[in-house]
């Protein structure tokens, strides 16, 4: 199969040692990379290539070898770097801080064109296009200039009655570095909003602070005597209480959720045996469509392929018609954040410390071809310790437990360490793998002041521990962060971009796979939703789909690739009983299955909501008339229940 791909070795090679994975691991992989439009060679994977060539014809591989311990392994190879003055200046060139430009335009005359053209625009009361200019402002804005773009378009908003969204620009506008000398603007502005709203005391605490702030202004004291008089008639008008109208979008939840936790279907339960590991049942009998499981990453990642389109924090397509808001940290960060809620939520946890790093560098493949997706592991295990405060992983337990618990963020981030790792099969290169990169993400965490002191150091080794067994973790338990493209048809595969990886602690700990699972799975933002895709009868299992289903390969290729991939003998019911693959399914129907299949279908073609609703009653009738499983309605139904989720919920680009 290798020799079939025509991949010349050096680049074989280079993805082994990027992966952590020995020869026989690396043909599915290499079909993949050759099929992927962002996988190639990156300065990561290059320095991982050197680093590991260099160390296999030195003493310490021979020494590295000897040791069995994580610590003394992790030790071995960061005591090594820190004294090999050749290496640690390649690892150091590879990890080059982010340039601060919070005062700093590289393109000053362009960013002034649009805020320009958009005052224009704005006193032509044109404020749809003013809006459009702002924003383009906005988009390609560094330093200071981001707060007087924002402010701009809360102007715009507050025109246009948007009042929310001013409100959210107006405090943006403090977050970008608007000047203190005009802020009493701003929150004159904000009050003014609140009154409109009918929410009297916000709308007096911002006045009166105005008032206070507008002294600091530079005006004469004419024009602050003028300003003054127009907040106070705003300040004794007499405000209405108004019924606030909720305009964000319905919600999906779980059915049935379980009165301890809104997250889970109130049936399930989960199970551990030595022979199958965790595993979720029913207690109870459940219908198709029920809505069975939300799961919120432990940890994530935005691809950078995909910064310029959705939001980094929860990975929701950015919209035009909504403010947006970029990093306003360090300047050379592409990010973009759909909402100030998203936002701040960033820059209270990983955000100021990812900001000083140049991860898209890192990661960026040569002659510009976007960045690499293989790496998203080492990604993925910077994001579990930067969003959190380095003590909550001093208090991690060492034990790891049977029946995880999630009742607290230090019981969702103990998770991960009891994960499968597979570490009982990984030969000594794998380990080497692991163990550089481990030193490349403490060297990151120092790089950005998250951690301090000597890579060695005590405390330093400790976390080096915990990022050695992320590293592990994240390679078998990632699931896709998808987006719909495309019109989504009933005839046709569902088009699913991966927007990002994540790791779910919920279906990565409590949920088998299978080659024909019970459940469909559904990305709302970065949220995971696990959906029942037929009946499951009481005290079966709840599976989720790896990635391999047996309507799509013969059993003998699905078992080899899920051995090579997931390091397991997998003993499903598809794979225990041979199922066919989809040609090979039994097709015969009746007429009512035929006719409830030819409604759904236009009701998909159409958008009309009720296609959810039909879908479930299609696979309904299927049980009732006692259709044998596995069979070409069932799959048919599922492809529908798919469809119909997608299309009502999901991710979609804009």
């Amino acid at each position: 199969m290798l020799s079939n791909l025509n991949i010349p070795d050096s680049v074989k090679a280079q993805i082994m040692q990027q992966l952590g994975v020995s020869e026989s691991h690396i043909q599915d992989a290499l079909e993949v990379a050759q099929r992927s439009e962002h996988a190639g060679s990156t300065p990561f994977l290059t320095l991982m290539t050197q680093a590991i060539e260099y160390l296999k014809t030195s003493p310490v591989w021979e020494k590295f070898q000897t040791l069995h311990s994580i610590r003394d392994q992790v030790k071995c190879i960061g005591e090594m770097v820190s004294t090999n003055s050749h290496l640690d200046l390649k690892i150091q060139s590879v990890i080059q801080p982010a340039i601060e430009s919070n005062n700093t335009n590289n393109n000053n005359s362009s960013i002034s064109s649009y805020r320009a053209d958009g005052n224009k625009e704005f006193k032509k009361r044109e404020f749809s296009k003013a809006l459009v200019l702002y924003n383009q402002a906005i988009r390609t804005s560094r330093g200071d200039e981001l707060g007087f773009a924002i402010a701009n378009r809360s102007a715009v908003y507050f025109q246009q009655r948007e009042y929310m969204y001013c409100i959210n620009d107006c405090e943006a506008c403090i977050l970008f570095h608007y000047p203190a000398n005009m802020q009493y603007k701003i929150l004159e502005r904000q009050g003014r909003c609140y009154i409109n709203l009918g929410l009297e005391q916000k709308a007096q605490d911002c006045l009166t602070q105005s008032l206070h702030l507008v002294t600091q202004s530079g005006m004469s004291k004419q024009d602050i005597e003028k300003f003054r008089e127009g907040v106070q008639v705003e300040l004794n008008k007499k405000i209405e209480k108004k019924e606030t109208k909720k305009q964000s979008k319905e919600q999906l939840t779980v059915t049935d959720p379980h009165p301890e936790c809104e997250n889970i279907n109130k049936a399930l339960e989960v199970n551990y045996t030595e022979e199958k590991g965790r595993f979720t049942v029913t207690q109870d009998n459940i219908l198709p469509g029920c809505v069975l499981l939300k799961d919120t990453p432990v940890t994530w990642f935005l691809s950078f392929n995909c910064t310029a389109t959705n939001c980094t924090h929860c990975c929701t397509a950015i919209t035009i018609n909504r403010p947006y808001y970029p990093n306003p940290l360090f300047g050379i960060d592409p990010a973009l954040f759909c909402s100030l809620t998203c936002l701040k939520q960033a820059l209270d946890t990983y955000l100021p410390w990812e900001s000083k790093l140049n991860l898209k560098k890192i990661f960026q493949m040569d002659e510009g071809k976007g960045c690499d997706e293989i790496s998203g592991g080492l990604l993925l295990t910077l994001r579990l310790f930067t969003q959190h405060k380095k003590h909550l992983f001093m208090q991690l337990q060492s034990e790891e437990k049977l029946v995880p618990e999630f009742s607290s963020q230090l019981e969702r981030v103990q998770t991960v360490f009891g994960m499968v790792r597979h570490k009982e099969v990984r030969n000594k290169a794998d380990l080497l793998s692991v163990c550089l990169k481990t030193t490349f993400v403490i060297k990151l965490l120092l790089q950005c002041g998250y951690l301090d002191g000597d890579q060695v150091s005590n405390e330093n080794l400790d976390i080096a521990e915990l990022v050695y067994k992320t590293i592990q973790a994240v390679q078998y338990n990632t699931h896709p962060i998808d987006q719909a493209t495309g019109v989504i048809r009933p005839d046709s595969h569902i088009n699913l971009v991966e927007l990002g990886s994540a790791v779910y602690p919920r279906i990565a700990t409590s949920c088998n796979h299978s080659c024909d699972p019970s459940t469909v799975r559904l990305n709302i933002g970065k949220d995971v939703y696990l959906v029942s895709r037929r009946h499951i009868f009481q005290n079966q299992e709840i599976s989720d789909c790896y990635g391999f289903h047996y309507t799509s390969l013969e059993t003998k290729e699905r078992k080899r690739r899920i051995k090579r991939w997931y390091n397991f003998d997998c003993k499903c019911t598809a794979c225990t009983l041979n199922y066919p693959v989809l040609a090979g399914l039994e097709s015969t129907t009746s007429k009512q299955v035929k006719e409830l299949m030819e409604r759904v279908r236009k009701q998909l073609e159409t958008k009309n909501p009720a296609c959810l609703q039909s879908t479930i009653q299609f696979l309904s009738l299927l049980q009732e008339k006692n259709f044998k499983h596995p069979h070409k309605a069932y799959e048919a139904g599922s492809h529908l229940l798919s469809c119909s989720l997608w299309s009502q919920w999901g991710n979609k680009a804009t």
